[in-house]
């Protein structure tokens, strides 16, 4: 998967082809049809056994304080970059974390609880997250930005439950060719809209490469905030904890960045899918060298 990401992305900044001819509404489209398929992983039953009490507090921390933190130390240095990660933070944890953690013998339902969590509540948080943290420094429409946040996770999602009826034949369809769909969809709207800013990329060096050390950091505290919370200390745990906090809906991120945000912003959210897969990689080596799975 990381080979084809960058693949794309590398022959998008190299053709100068006509990107802008792709309309805006396709990018953020495609990963609505993402969102679509990645309901059927979703297991709301999971929400019945997970400690919600300590995870309050825990998505406080990780979903509330720490991007207003990473925005504070980020907006002096290029406001852009602060709006970046605050957005990557914001966004909610990953259809992947349950499934790694499964395969890491961590606690799937807990995983699977933040995922239900902080989806449903990103519509609400990322407004008003953007309107205390951002409305000074950036022109963002809080409203308008809700309802495209709204409209790529609920509309999907109330489509798979309306189509209920049909899910015996729909789920297992798209358990079982979810992924290499998703990954081709992901791939060409990384492809449209790496070449809609390939300009802004190309004249940036110096500051894509700050963002790519400030996003390594960020992930870096993502997995470690959620391996070392004091509230939940059994591995299986810290492993759901770990998992949920840094593998995150970078799907997501990349369409709300399109419709939402400025061009560098979406910019360096495209840097930050790499940093993404490189983090996942390395938490899975991290939870192999302590002897699990």
């Amino acid at each position: 998967m990381n080979a084809v990401f960058l693949g794309v992305t590398i022959v998008a900044l190299a053709l100068p082809l006509p990107y802008e001819l792709a309309p805006g509404w396709l990018a953020p489209a495609m990963i609505a049809a993402v969102v679509f398929m990645s309901a059927a992983k979703l297991n709301f039953a999971d929400l019945a056994d997970a400690p919600l009490g300590p995870l309050a507090i825990f998505l406080a921390a990780r979903f509330l304080i720490l991007p207003a933190a990473l925005y504070g130390l980020a907006v002096s240095f290029d406001r852009d970059l602060a709006m970046a990660l605050m957005l990557i933070s914001l966004t909610p944890v990953g259809v992947m974390a349950p499934a790694l953690t499964s395969v890491y013998g961590g606690n799937v339902s807990l995983a699977f609880a933040l995922n239900i969590l902080t989806t449903l509540a990103f519509p609400f948080v990322l407004p008003i997250m953007t309107l205390l943290l951002a409305a000074k420094s950036a022109a963002i429409d809080a409203a308008g930005l809700f309802l495209i946040t709204s409209a790529m996770i609920f509309i999907p999602l109330g489509l798979y439950a309306a189509l209920k009826p049909a899910h015996g034949r729909i789920k297992p369809f798209l358990q079982k060719n979810g992924a290499p769909l998703s990954i081709l969809l992901l791939a060409l709207a990384v492809f449209i809209l790496a070449g809609q800013t390939r300009g802004i990329i190309l004249a940036n060096g110096f500051v894509n490469i700050a963002a790519f050390l400030a996003v390594t950091a960020s992930y870096a505290v993502f997995f470690m905030q959620g391996w070392l919370w004091p509230g939940l200390r059994r591995t299986p745990d810290r492993i759901g904890l770990a998992a949920s906090s840094g593998i995150n809906n970078s799907t997501l991120t990349i369409g709300i960045a399109s419709a939402a945000f400025p061009g560098q912003v979406l910019a360096f959210v495209l840097i930050a899918e790499f940093v993404w897969l490189l983090g996942v990689a390395g938490f899975g080596r991290f939870i192999k060298g302590r002897g699990r799975p």
